[in-house]
């Protein structure tokens, strides 16, 4: 054995391609003069009632005596409707650590992979699109070709044995279920020894009482930008980064790094080996790894804390790193469900918040196929354990759409940013879902946040507060230019029929997790609004709107009201004695804070004296205070208050 030169190879021996390995995928092919192949792979497996033959985007298979030459290969049955060849998306290859005579041809480390140099051409079908791109052929050894940067089923013990912890981390390996095909299922945990528990058995992550944060991946095999997210998600904690272990001693992190090995193993698009899209399965008692999965997140969320479920995923079309949260029952709500992804955003340059979505039809939405997002794991696991903290982390194949300009610093190291993903790419975008954990429940003293335009988290509360009105306000104009009128209650009644959770659950659950940390609730309050805002929000228009609303008034500008600040923290409630019309102005208010007991918040304390310079009345009865400091918004935040006209 040994490399062969183009002189001594045999000529007789024409290249083959083949895809017989573990998450290979190569249909058939057809090699035609001047090194070139056309190229045919594999659809998914699908039940019968769906069209054939649609999931084929994946492929994966190796070329073997090949001459050193450049070599032409056509992908000939590309979905047309895919978006995820237009922005310059370029196959990736490695060479093989075997030799070229070898039987037995290895797999190639995931961190051989790299791009091909030169951009591919499209050939628009009638009814699928031709991808065509070439690749010269520099190493006398068998040639992987992929569509984007894999990991399979066999690359992960190689990562997980890399690892170096601290000694004083427990690290905890078991097998959490099997698959259709007697694939075994593995999850992974790592925590403090200080109360962590002895194995992975659901009795004992229980027990141990620490909040468990769960990060799954792979549910279709085919995202392989989960897995390296989950990578760099894991490296981080294996640092002896201070804030590594602050993680590690305030919460137990459980990994399952496929969910879906049947699919992984058999070069799957998106669905298992029964033709099961598994992330539309989750409370339809059909997939034992998903029913296993079921049962521990209510377990935990029931009789433990669960602090985060982060199901990672990867996203064809829509360009960036992004999340998909969960909508909020109210405007209160949805500013604590958008704290994860703003911190994200803080982190990593490639994590786009802009790119998110909260609304109420990504919970019920369909997809191509007419499975519904009610049974997803995002979704399902918000209406059955009405808790905030639940997400699906996308990342898209090849590039982001916008880069975010971040301040970097030593704890905050800059990544490198190329025109095109690397893996090295998804592992900051793991980094970030952990370092921004720490600023999310204030146990961060080395972070960023406090040094942002937010300075707190009461500070980024208040911004998606601003963020989800300019939203509902931009929906509001585009609903009223295209003539479309919906009933005030129509959201309501929709949100109800659909059993999804309150406000008072979410947030009773919110507060559960924060005392179990000792932590205080984020919650904006008018000390934050003044402090951030004062200053740019008295513009010369304000000026006047505020000497023209006095002027229409019978009531002096100036009226002694009693203190707005709210101490520790704590939100702030209205209580209006009548409805305010017209433009009736504020005398005399009663302001109170709030005190919490165990089961919910209620206005138990007033505050000392203080002063307003004056009261605007807008139309819906929205409040608007313009105190000495600065103002505040009462449609943001709310106030207990007894209102005399």
């Amino acid at each position: 054995m040994g490399h062969h030169s183009p002189a001594t190879q045999d000529q007789s021996i024409k290249p083959t391609l083949n895809a017989a390995f573990e998450n290979g995928n190569l249909l058939r092919y057809d090699m035609i003069k001047n090194n070139s192949f056309h190229i045919y792979s594999r659809p998914d497996a699908q039940p019968r009632h769906h069209k054939p033959g649609t999931l084929r985007s994946w492929f994966h298979f190796y070329l073997k005596n090949a001459s050193l030459t450049t070599y032409t290969f056509y992908l000939q049955n590309i979905p047309k409707k895919t978006k995820l060849w237009k922005h310059d998306m370029r196959p990736v290859i490695a060479y093989s650590p075997s030799e070229r005579d070898d039987d037995h041809v290895m797999i190639p480390s995931w961190e051989d992979y790299h791009r091909i140099d030169d951009a591919i051409q499209i050939i628009k079908g009638t009814e699928d699109v031709i991808v065509s791109f070439q690749i010269t052929v520099t190493e006398d050894r068998p040639l992987f070709i992929a569509l984007t940067f894999p990991f399979c089923l066999e690359h992960f013990p190689q990562f997980w044995s890399q690892l170096r912890f601290a000694p004083n981390i427990r690290i905890l390996e078991q097998q959490f279920s099997r698959s259709h095909q007697n694939r075994p299922v593995y999850m992974y945990g790592v925590t403090s020894f200080e109360n962590s528990p002895i194995d992975l058995t659901l009795e004992s992550v229980i027990q141990c009482q620490k909040p468990v944060i769960i990060v799954t991946a792979r549910v279709h095999p085919g995202e392989t930008p989960s897995s390296h997210v989950m990578n760099g998600f894991i490296q981080f904690l294996a640092t002896r980064d201070t804030r590594a272990a602050l993680l590690l001693e305030h919460f137990l992190f459980v990994f399952i790094p496929f969910l879906n090995p049947d699919g992984v193993a058999m070069g799957h698009w998106r669905n298992d080996s029964r033709g099961l899209n598994m992330n539309r399965m989750y409370g339809m008692n059909k997939v034992v790894t998903i029913d296993r999965l079921c049962h521990w997140l209510k377990e935990i969320n029931t009789h433990s804390t669960l602090a985060l479920f982060l199901d990672l995923h990867a996203h064809a079309n829509k360009r960036g790193c992004f999340i998909y949260g969960n909508a909020a029952p109210d405007s209160e709500i949805a500013p604590i469900i958008m704290l994860y992804p703003r911190l994200l955003s803080l982190y990593s340059p490639f994590f786009d918040f802009n790119g998110c979505a909260f609304t109420q039809s990504m919970l019920t939405i369909k997809d191509k196929r007419g499975e519904s997002r009610m049974n997803s794991g995002r979704v399902w696991s918000y209406i059955n354990l009405k808790n905030v903290m639940i997400y699906t982390l996308e990342c898209n194949y090849c590039c982001s759409r916008v880069i975010s300009k971040l301040r970097y610093s030593v704890s905050n190291p800059e990544p490198e940013i190329l025109s095109h993903y690397t893996p090295s790419s998804f592992h900051h975008v793991g980094y970030a879902c952990c370092v921004g954990l720490l600023d999310l429940f204030d146990i961060n003293e080395q972070g960023i946040l406090r040094n942002s335009e937010f300075g707190s988290l009461s500070g980024l509360m208040l911004a998606n507060s601003t963020f989800v009105r300019s939203r509902e306000a931009a929906v509001k104009e585009k609903n009223k230019r295209s003539g479309v009128a919906r009933r005030k209650n129509m959201s309501r009644v929709r949100w109800d029929a659909l059993g999804l959770p309150t406000a008072k659950i979410l947030m009773q659950n919110w507060v559960k997790l924060h005392d179990l940390l000792g932590q205080p609730i984020p919650m904006a309050n008018i000390t934050e609004a003044k402090k951030k805002r004062r200053s740019k929000r008295k513009t010369s228009a304000t000026k006047k709107r505020m000497k023209k609303s006095s002027s229409k008034s019978s009531v002096k500008s100036s009226v002694s009201v009693e203190s707005i600040e709210a101490e520790d923290d704590f939100p702030i409630e209205v209580i209006p004695s009548q409805v305010l019309t017209g433009e009736q102005v504020v005398s005399p208010v009663n302001f109170y804070s709030i005190e919490k007991d165990e089961q919910n918040y209620s206005p138990v304390k007033k505050m000392q004296n203080a002063h307003i310079n004056d009261v605007v009345v807008h139309e819906h009865d929205e409040l608007e205070l313009i105190t000495r400091a600065g103002r505040a918004n009462l449609h943001t935040i709310s106030f207990g208050m007894n209102i005399t006209s």
